[in-house]
């Protein structure tokens, strides 16, 4: 505990610095009044007290407004031993280091310096340490979001700070592995990832995807081949009747009224049978030859996070069968 002499040797010396700053303060003071003198003088005494007290965190407030009333260095001096009684030893450590370069001639120089040594070391046993290796390795590693940046690659030694964080591990042809963490002070994580390739379908298991232009071509020439086959009929069921009728003359009887349209109608669907034929066996030929010809068409793999839906018709890869493929 500090001696209540000390405290007002604190106040005497900060009071002293208002009126004759000299070696006690290096700048001019800020001009205060009347009251705002009373107001830093109980402030200090106030902090003195909590800080006899053990009421570090009270004495720091106090120390903290007293010096943004009048910013003398003896009071970064006692800001320092506050938040070393608060285990805040980064603070202290800098507020230690300031109140040094205001009072470079301080006669406890080499006492802060010592304990600036001690707190740097506590500080570094604070520390905590994320080891991070991944099986391949030279994996990219993030730390809870991709867009701070990368922290470096697998193997990789992170120094943070206690808490909770998200690893994130990244390799091209790898899927990528998230996981949380919770670090402790002082602790040491060690993680290990095996990574697992991306799937791929292989050659056996790739649909080739029709283009367009062939398959709405082999429609056509399928409709085509429907409409002659329905022509021929036609053409089939004339022809009958016309030879009918032809036996009917020669046993002398007189040809029926409709011989004239029946004999149309057979010339008519015997023309549309050989041009429908004609254009589904060329059409088909056709579409046969420009998908074969075509770079156009895709071996596309189905992935398994798709949300799209096609109905796509398609052919196996070993040519034996037509499907038809539902993706989501």
């Amino acid at each position: 505990m500090v001696p209540k002499t000390l405290c007002s040797m604190l106040v005497f010396s900060v009071a002293a610095g208002l009126v004759c700053p000299g070696p006690l303060y290096a700048q001019s003071p800020p001009k205060l009044s009347a009251s705002e003198k009373r107001e830093l003088t109980s402030l200090m005494e106030a902090g003195q007290a909590a800080y006899e007290r053990g009421e570090f965190e009270r004495s720091l407030r106090y120390f903290q407004d007293a010096y943004e009333l009048y910013a003398h260095p003896n009071l970064l001096y006692r800001i320092a031993l506050s938040h070393e009684k608060l285990g805040n030893d980064k603070d202290a450590i800098s507020f230690y280091r300031s109140f040094l370069q205001e009072r470079p001639d301080t006669k406890k120089r080499g006492r802060i310096e010592q304990t600036i040594k001690v707190l740097e070391k506590r500080l570094a046993d604070k520390q905590s340490v994320l080891r991070i290796k991944s099986n391949p390795a030279v994996a990219t590693v993030y730390i809870n979001e991709t867009v701070n940046g990368a922290s470096g690659t697998t193997p990789l030694e992170v120094p943070i700070s206690p808490g909770t964080y998200k690893v994130i591990v990244k390799k091209e042809g790898y899927k990528t592995v998230e996981e949380t963490v919770e670090v402790a002070e002082g602790e040491t994580l060690s993680l290990s990832y095996s990574l697992a390739k991306e799937a791929k379908l292989e050659d056996d298991d790739a649909y080739y995807f029709f283009p367009t232009g062939p398959l709405l071509l082999a429609g056509a020439s399928v409709l085509s081949g429907v409409g002659a086959w329905l022509s021929y009929d036609e053409y089939s069921e004339a022809s009958d009747q016309l030879e009918y009728y032809n036996a009917l003359k020669a046993e002398g009887q007189p040809r029926p009224a409709d011989y004239n349209a029946t004999h149309e109608n057979k010339q008519f669907y015997g023309a549309m049978t050989w041009v429908g034929g004609a254009l589904a066996i060329g059409g088909l030929t056709a579409a046969t030859l420009w998908y074969l010809n075509d770079d156009a068409y895709s071996q596309a793999p189905v992935e398994d996070d798709d949300t799209a839906f096609a109905v796509t018709p398609a052919i196996g890869a070993d040519g034996s069968s037509v499907q038809v493929i539902w993706e989501f």
